[in-house]
């Protein structure tokens, strides 16, 4: 009984073409091809080569292709896709109508996130690459005869294989990250992660090769939600009056989402880090009680890109002491 399976050599792919050929339904043969192609591009995520195989294609489907590309852990998750299959998973259900079951795994993600060291898409590709758990996922792949035409009828169910598309893998919430340090990317900044933080439900994504990076860190201990929070802005100056708008609108936008009913001032605040100057924004916020709490946005980088910086606290010296968390390279 012959298998299907993801990289077949080119020399064992020919000899599964020439035992087929003996076979005297042409469309099983046909159609066992195809289906050997459909799980071959989804390990590879090759939507355009799948959309041409069915009638309409599925916009979700792509946009989940290209969400996880655009996310360094659920890209490490997808690369471990693979199938396996037998001649005998093919099915004649009707006149002109095929179906092929294709057994697909993947890692256990869920196992490889109880590692509450996984703080960075590296610590995480490793813990993958260590992990024997996975997840199987039964596909029934669906084929109807148009002519010679085979047509891929059910190309959404392959939606079911990227469960984790739109899930937070960046880093372990609750992973303790005293001490680590990040580069931050297209800039000499480093940031090290101050004492008493650990990752946040938000999590962290530090793939240098994606347009996306966020450090999302909070303090266990404190009396509010204090986080420390850097994310990618725009590809522009830091200096410019993009990056300043940004900056003022998105903390009149927290303070209004939040702290609406609260009395707010704003005042600035500059940030040094080596030889750089920002100049930042600092809310002070006063409860009803008199509790006060801070809220700092600034925005870092250089000419060519910013990144936002977004301090919440109760205490100020978390951010008046802000540029010791700060290095230059």
């Amino acid at each position: 009984m012959k298998k299907y399976k993801r990289a077949v050599s080119a020399v064992l792919a020919g000899s599964m073409l020439m035992s087929l050929c003996s076979c005297s339904d042409k469309n099983r043969e046909d159609i066992l091809d195809t289906a050997e192609d459909i799980a071959n591009y989804v390990c590879d995520r090759d939507y355009t080569r799948l959309a041409n195989l069915s009638d309409d294609g599925d916009q979700n489907l792509k946009d989940i292709f290209d969400a996880v590309e655009a996310n360094a852990f659920s890209e490490i998750v997808a690369s471990t896709l693979t199938f396996e299959f037998e001649e005998s998973a093919f099915k004649k259900t009707g006149k002109e109508e095929y179906t092929v079951d294709v057994t697909f795994s993947y890692v256990d993600y869920e196992a490889v996130l109880e590692d509450e060291d996984i703080v960075s898409a590296d610590d995480f590709e490793d813990a993958v690459e260590d992990c024997d758990e996975v997840f199987e996922e039964e596909i029934t792949l669906e084929f109807e005869m148009d002519g010679s035409k085979i047509r891929f009828a059910n190309i959404e169910d392959l939606e079911e294989l990227f469960p984790y598309w739109d899930e937070n893998l960046g880093g372990a919430a609750g992973a303790t990250v005293s001490g680590v340090c990040y580069e931050i990317p297209d800039t000499d900044i480093v940031f090290h992660v101050p004492g008493n933080y650990e990752v946040s439900d938000f999590g962290v994504e530090t793939d240098p090769d994606s347009d996306y990076f966020s450090l999302c860190f909070t303090d266990p201990d404190s009396p509010i939600n204090e986080q420390i929070m850097i994310n990618k802005g725009m590809e522009s100056s830091c200096y410019s009056d993009d990056a300043i708008a940004f900056r003022d609108y998105m903390i009149e936008s927290m303070i209004s989402d939040l702290y609406s009913e609260y009395d707010s001032e704003i005042s600035y605040l500059d940030l040094t880090i080596g030889d750089y100057t920002y100049e930042g924004a600092l809310a002070t916020i006063t409860g009803d009680s008199g509790s006060t709490r801070y809220m700092y946005m600034v925005e870092i980088g250089n000419e060519d890109v910013f990144y936002d910086v977004i301090v919440v606290t109760s205490d100020l010296d978390r951010i008046t002491d802000l540029e010791q968390c700060f290095t230059v390279v």
